[in-house]
């Protein structure tokens, strides 16, 4: 747990910078769970389990929200080489994914609304 007012400010606000940058740009997970978790927040995502990837519609900032274990590391570098080359994407951000499991204390994505939320309230100051 974060201690003192400037660590939970700083935590705080890292986060609600996160929350936006997901708001304005294309969020892939890996089901439909991970999706509705998100959605609770304002946040749209794509769930890519099943789906053709050329399929998939993505322009502006990509970001790659697989869960924080081996098949979501596969998938997420799977991702990164879909995504990547298309010119329509800016930018593919996988590093947000570890971000957010350092600060929700998070693994599975379909557990984000529930540590968003506890978090939120450990930050509150």
């Amino acid at each position: 747990m974060r201690n003192t007012y400037e660590e939970k400010s700083r935590a705080l606000k890292a986060l609600d910078n996160i929350l936006e940058s997901l708001r304005n740009g294309v969020v892939l997970v890996e089901g439909e769970k991970d999706a509705a978790s998100l959605a609770e927040w304002g946040i749209d995502a794509v769930p890519v389990s099943g789906r053709e990837l050329s399929g998939i519609p993505a322009e502006g900032e990509v970001f790659i929200l697989t869960d924080l274990d081996e098949a979501g590391n596969e998938l997420a570098k799977m991702l990164e080489c879909e995504f990547s080359p298309r010119r329509s994407v800016k930018k593919v951000d996988s590093s947000t994914r570890k971000k957010l499991g350092g600060l929700l204390k998070l693994v599975h994505f379909e557990n984000f609304s529930e540590k968003l939320e506890k978090t939120k309230k450990e930050l509150e100051v």
